[in-house]
């Protein structure tokens, strides 16, 4: 147990250590073909891990982190294993932009702007879907790359979900659509 405590970074660690490399978040020359989710300032670890769990569990082709997501231990574990089975990418702004215009991939993002449509009403199967922070949500600028913006329904008296939850219901519905 003393040397357990001693290696292991958790308070109450679970008695088993792996030792493994963390893939390199270096972005490709060009993306393939497919979906991708784009997190715009996500903070919480916990957010972005469980969003890149739900990113491979809806069958994304890889997640673009832009800067200020955290790629550390609690994203790795709240991931549950999803960061060695879903590519992911750190990119900036230009980049980002460039990747998806090399690969004819629309860029779609959730916000309130004159451009918002019912998320139902587009064909996700081949797009890039940008979640946003926790408390600003995407930046203008990442927005100002959007194809449009995207509306999630919801009953009129909530005005928006947590960046984990917005991603499970758009992921879904552009899973759903294959």
């Amino acid at each position: 147990a003393d040397v357990m405590a001693s290696v292991s970074p958790l308070p109450t660690p679970q008695g088993t250590l792996a030792l493994c490399a963390l893939p390199a978040l270096s972005p490709p020359d060009s993306l393939p073909d497919g979906r991708y989710v784009v997190l715009d300032g996500v903070q919480d670890p916990g957010n972005v891990g469980a969003v890149l769990r739900t990113a491979d569990a809806f069958g994304c082709t890889g997640a673009l982190l832009l800067p200020g997501c955290p790629y550390s231990l609690k994203t790795l574990r709240a991931s549950m294993g999803a960061v060695f089975r879903l590519p992911l990418y750190a990119v900036t702004l230009p980049q980002l932009s460039a990747l998806l215009d090399g690969a004819g991939l629309p860029l779609y993002g959730t916000a309130l702007r004159h451009d918002t449509v019912d998320v139902r009403s587009r064909d996700l199967r081949r797009c890039a879907l940008v979640i946003g922070s926790e408390g600003q949500g995407a930046r203008a600028e990442t927005l100002a790359l959007c194809r449009e913006t995207l509306r999630i329904p919801m009953t009129p008296h909530c005005e928006s979900l947590n960046a984990a939850a917005a991603a499970a219901v758009l992921l879904w519905e552009a899973y759903r659509a294959e």
